[in-house]
């Protein structure tokens, strides 16, 4: 006997559904009289990402599908510019010079990528306007990206990029 079809084709009571949300957090520094990092001076708060169609199609479909055109993440960019077109394969405005991520998997369905940028990148004081990831130290493509409220990052200030991403 066949089973019964909804109008959108799936089988009657097929309810299993992956969820993906990213947030990306954007944090600057200030430091002690000893060089350490001491206290929170601005903050962006875990925004939602700007998921990109050849981030979604690189960095999930392919390598689902262990897939040649797979990527990685490598890296984290930012940015003077704005959030991401969902076609976007660069973030707008980069500025900033790539630092490597560091991932981790703080949950069985959580994926988490670091990086930090010390005081001696800063040669200016320079406006995070936007951040992201990618897949290499220069060129590549732009996973995901973020627009952050526009944090003032100084010279005697470092600044730590945190991305989360939550499966359910």
């Amino acid at each position: 006997m066949a089973r019964k079809v909804t109008r959108k084709g799936r089988p009657k009571g097929y309810k299993d559904a992956m969820i993906m949300k990213g947030f990306m957090r954007v944090a600057v520094y200030d430091y002690d009289e000893n060089g350490k990092p001491t206290r929170i001076a601005s903050d962006s708060g875990y925004v939602p990402n700007q998921k990109t169609n050849v981030g979604f199609m690189n960095f999930i479909n392919y390598v689902l599908g262990s897939s040649a055109g797979s990527l990685f993440i490598s890296s984290a960019c930012v940015g003077t510019g704005t959030n991401p077109a969902t076609n976007a394969t660069a973030l707008p405005g980069e500025s900033m010079v790539r630092r490597p991520t560091t991932y981790s998997a703080p949950a069985s369905t959580q994926i988490q990528w670091i990086a930090s940028w010390d005081s001696s990148l800063c040669t200016a004081s320079f406006t995070v306007g936007n951040a992201g990831l990618v897949n290499s130290s220069s060129g590549g493509s732009l996973a995901w990206g973020i627009s952050t409220p526009g944090q003032t990052w100084n010279t005697n200030q470092s600044l730590a990029l945190t991305y989360l991403l939550n499966l359910s």
